[in-house]
């Protein structure tokens, strides 16, 4: 993610990843074809944890609105 806030995604390469996160290239490649790959895991795991926060919040008794932020005001 740092890397994509400091260049354009398309200018960042598989080896510039892999120094960032001081991973290996075998095992990058073991999980992963691309960078591309990469990136749409990234957004299915926040997905899935923006999900389960909303599933959550729909338990906790309140106004509809209160429910929908409750996600991102931590733990009140």
């Amino acid at each position: 993610m740092s890397l994509s806030l400091e260049r354009k995604y398309e200018s960042i390469t598989v080896q510039e990843i892999l120094d960032r996160a001081d991973v290996g290239r075998s095992t990058f490649y073991m999980h992963f074809q691309d960078k591309d790959e990469l990136l749409v895991s990234g957004f299915q795991h926040l997905q899935s944890l923006l999900k389960s926060a909303q599933a959550a919040s729909a338990a906790v008794p309140g106004k509809s609105y209160e429910r929908i932020i409750r996600f991102s005001l931590g733990d009140v």
